[in-house]
């Protein structure tokens, strides 16, 4: 770090963040491996309070199921550490909290509007704008802990994406020809996660919030479990955060882990 210009400014982060339960410590880097594995580090290491870790860039960024996520500079690269000492929430509605947090903090900031793909993706209409990680992490001398990991392509177009990409993805920049300041987009996430946590005891404003934007729901989907393949219409997430689906002989299937794509209506 020494000697290396930090273009996110912490100071910034630190005078935007509102007083909150989360009170979490501020680390920006310049370039990381992925943000996910700086966090689990420093759990390694004995992390005992919650912290925020972005960095500008990311050299190895991944997804689910290891995809990696393209992190060049201009996007947001953050994740949250979480020590829940009690069973407010079950742990995937932390990751739906996380969800509608960046959602409204990214339209007050006037950046498109965005939905929300179950589990964990960001959509601007039908484009890919960001996603999210989130792990559960075991100690063994205190209570696990919450890793979640949560990447906007923001400043970067969607045109200096992957070409495997470029047409199912897209950035703030290219939707909106508006820049935004990353500082101010990572302090507001954090306040509206922190307002969704505040209300934990009563995980019902989560679940309002994440049902109104998840397209998931009504749509036709194909719903790959540990190579298991089958489609149907999503109902609904139950109150744990599971997808309801209704598959294509009418039984009722409870998913809590996979891989879900939307289908297109014709499908």
């Amino acid at each position: 770090m020494c000697g290396v210009q930090l273009v996110i400014d912490k100071q910034k982060i630190n005078d935007f963040i509102q007083d909150n339960e989360i009170n979490p410590r501020i680390i920006v880097e310049s370039e990381v491996h992925s943000t996910n594995l700086y966090a689990k580090d420093l759990i390694s290491k004995g992390l005992n309070t919650n912290t925020i870790i972005l960095a500008e860039k990311q050299d190895s960024g991944k997804g689910r199921y290891d995809r990696e996520w393209h992190s060049p500079k201009g996007g947001l690269y953050m994740t949250i550490i979480l020590q829940p000492t009690n069973a407010i929430l079950s742990y995937p509605l932390y990751g739906f909290a996380l969800a509608c947090a960046a959602a409204c903090a990214l339209e007050d900031l006037k950046g498109p509007a965005i939905s929300l793909k179950w589990p964990n993706d960001l959509l601007s209409g039908e484009r890919k704008i960001g996603g999210i990680l989130s792990e559960l992490i075991a100690t063994i001398s205190d209570h696990p802990k919450i890793v979640m990991g949560i990447g906007i392509n923001i400043n970067n177009e969607a045109s200096s994406l992957p070409e495997s990409i470029r047409n199912i993805s897209t950035s703030v920049v290219s939707e909106t020809g508006r820049q935004l300041v990353i500082e101010h987009l990572a302090a507001k996430i954090i306040n509206n996660l922190d307002d969704y946590l505040s209300e934990g005891r009563d995980p019902s404003g989560i679940l309002r919030d994440f049902r109104k934007r998840c397209t998931t729901i009504g749509r036709q989907v194909e719903v790959d479990t540990a190579g298991q393949l089958f489609s149907g219409r999503a109902m609904d997430v139950t109150d744990d955060g599971s997808l309801i689906i209704r598959d294509q002989y009418n039984n009722e299937q409870i998913v809590s882990a996979g891989e879900v794509s939307h289908l297109r209506s014709d499908q």
